[in-house]
């Protein structure tokens, strides 16, 4: 199915659009229901004594520096809305509910993926104290290097709008996180809130990853930048900004005409033309057109590592499509191969270009490639440049695997000229559409 290139959205859709950016992007499940209690007016004492405390005695260093950071965050607190004080109470609750199963004073919380760790520093930029949170790995050690996905949250002012409504994003007695999928540290930064990632909004990015850094082990060449909705928009964006620093890049349903869609630019889009990116999007989402465009914009520069996936539903960012997108990501490396070197695989339930035979050819090859279901496919040659060459394959399929001839000649019958070449399988659906590209060489 061809995935055509959209066009920007208007102000009026955008400002409908910003209403619903709240949908949650972090993985998350309903614990079970707990009755809500009235704030009282010295609650954050209350907190405060309870986090110094337990910095104090814990004989864990990690959970004793854990609770100073939630300390610091309270610190730098110089007021407290009637509306923050409730959520200060499930804060105080997460900790002191002995009846909770995932209870945050429980370091197994951690350790279980259940709560992250809090980490918090003093922004050399402004002097503001900041902080983000980090889930551990599975079967975490603190002598082993983990890879690090950085994920960036949506706009939502109800969850990240101050340091208490991002903390009880977290910590709350109701809601525990689902991170089962992921083999690393998840750094959920906050970003200063819903700044854009720009100005100390983007700085804090890179703070937040330096305070990882300065006390946990990371594998640097598997470093990924994923992000929901005006976090898409901020992983696209670090993405084009610092692409020697990801493995691969992740958007999931960008909000990518922020700024009037001066980061869709082709001379900008061509800094991401060797980085693996990875979109999804609701069929339905009022986004799918601008992700559509960058997705289309990126596939000209010639980039053979693209994923464009789709599934029934709004602007919404479903558990099972976070573990899609992870999986996809999981073997690739900052050097841009797979762990052992092959090629990059694609998520299952994804076309799979397995390669072609032989590679460099001359005058002709062989492709071949997997189709997880029943639907139309359709193979398509590009030049480098993105142009378009030859429609290989344009028809209905069913599942299993298949393998396609190219002659090295265009759709006009003429011998096309030395050079690389991309082959694009795109396959549509009832359940969305997914796509994969290959490099081939032809030399005469």
């Amino acid at each position: 199915m061809t995935i055509r290139p959209g066009k920007l959205a208007h102000s009026a859709w955008m400002l409908t659009v910003l209403a619903v950016f709240c949908v949650p992007a972090v993985p998350v499940r309903a614990a079970d229901s707990c009755p809500v209690t009235p704030p009282r007016p010295a609650l954050i004492l209350e907190l405060k004594d309870l986090m110094e405390r337990y910095s104090s005695i814990s004989s864990n260093q990690l959970f004793a520096n854990h609770c100073r950071s939630i300390l610091d965050a309270l610190n730098a607190t110089v007021s407290v809305s009637r509306a923050d004080s409730i959520l200060l109470q499930s804060v105080y609750d997460s900790f002191t509910d002995t009846t909770a199963q995932w209870n945050a004073s429980r370091f197994a919380s951690y350790t279980e993926r259940k709560r992250p760790i809090v980490l918090s520093w003093i922004s050399p930029v402004d002097g503001e104290v900041s902080l983000a949170c980090l889930v551990l790995p599975d079967a975490w050690s603190p002598d082993n290097a983990y890879p690090l996905t950085v994920r960036l949250h949506g706009l939502s002012d109800e969850a990240y709008g101050t340091r208490i409504r991002f903390l009880h994003r977290y910590f709350n007695p109701r809601q525990v996180l689902d991170e089962s999928f992921e083999n690393g540290y998840v750094l959920l930064p906050w970003g200063r809130g819903n700044l854009w990632y720009h100005g100390v909004g983007e700085t804090d990015i890179w703070e937040s990853i330096r305070a990882v850094k300065s006390g946990f082990r990371i594998d640097e060449n598997r470093q990924y930048l994923v992000g929901f909705s005006m976090g898409g928009y901020g992983s696209w964006k670090l993405g084009i900004e610092s692409p020697d620093t990801w493995a691969a890049v992740g958007v999931f349903a960008g909000a990518l005409w922020y700024d009037g869609g001066a980061l869709l630019n082709r001379s900008v889009v061509y800094t991401l033309r060797d980085m693996p990116v990875y979109f999804v999007c609701g069929q339905s989402d009022g986004l799918l057109s601008v992700n559509e465009s960058a997705y289309s914009t990126l596939l000209e520069t010639g980039n053979p590592d693209l994923v464009f996936t789709t599934f029934p539903g709004g602007h919404e960012a479903p558990v099972e499509q976070w573990r899609a997108m992870h999986e996809w990501m999981r073997p690739l490396t900052r050097k841009g191969s797979g762990t052992d070197g092959s090629s990059r695989p694609f998520r299952p339930g994804s076309p799979v270009l397995l390669g072609n035979y032989p590679n460099p050819f001359n005058p002709e090859t062989r492709i071949q490639y997997t189709v997880p279901g029943p639907g139309d496919v359709e193979i398509r040659i590009f030049c480098a440049s993105g142009g378009l060459i030859r429609t290989l394959q344009q028809r209905a399929s069913s599942a299993g695997r298949f393998e396609v001839r190219w002659d090295g000649k265009d759709r006009s019958g003429r011998p096309v000229p030395t050079g690389i070449y991309l082959c694009r399988i795109a396959c549509g659906s009832s359940n969305g559409r997914s796509a994969a590209s290959l490099k081939m060489c032809l030399v005469r």
